[in-house]
């Protein structure tokens, strides 16, 4: 791990702790065994698709629901973005009241930005964008965000 000076210094996994801290949890809603095999079969040709598609873009409005011991639901709203280009480019955007950070990866190098703190964390990559997405989740413990559009083979992943 290479942890670049900047304004503040931030540990990488505590960086990354703090931009995922409001992420999604996604779980599987039914067992491979559960899955109509049309439900297979659109899986593997979105799959494919996203595979051969060279550069392409996401935005999402993100909405977390939360409730507390006491019965009281909270709802955290965020912005994210994503710009990639295969086979080793990504600029991902994280925006609201608990993240405010920008992921980028050039083919070297995966560089966290928390923009309020103005802090940053780099970690040398080599490979394209299934490496720098493997990575950071085997240095923070925490899943990317977006990684399951932006894997060359999602249906494998």
């Amino acid at each position: 791990m290479k942890l670049t000076p900047g304004i503040n210094r931030m540990g990488w996994g505590l960086a990354a702790a703090i931009a995922l801290s409001m992420g999604i949890s996604v779980h599987p809603v039914a067992s491979a065994d559960e899955a109509t095999p049309q439900a297979d079969d659109i899986l593997r040709s979105m799959s494919s698709y996203m595979a051969e598609t060279h550069a392409f873009s996401v935005d999402a409005d993100i909405s977390l629901d939360v409730v507390t011991d006491n019965g009281m639901k909270l709802q955290y709203n965020s912005f994210s973005s994503i710009v990639l280009e295969r086979p080793n480019r990504f600029y991902i955007e994280r925006r609201g009241i608990a993240a405010d950070l920008t992921f980028v990866f050039d083919g070297n190098t995966l560089s966290l930005l928390g923009n309020r703190g103005n802090s940053y964390a780099q970690l040398a990559v080599n490979g394209g964008i299934d490496d720098a997405i493997r990575a950071f989740e085997g240095e923070t413990g925490i899943p990317a965000p977006g990684a399951d559009l932006m894997f060359a083979n999602i249906y494998a992943v």
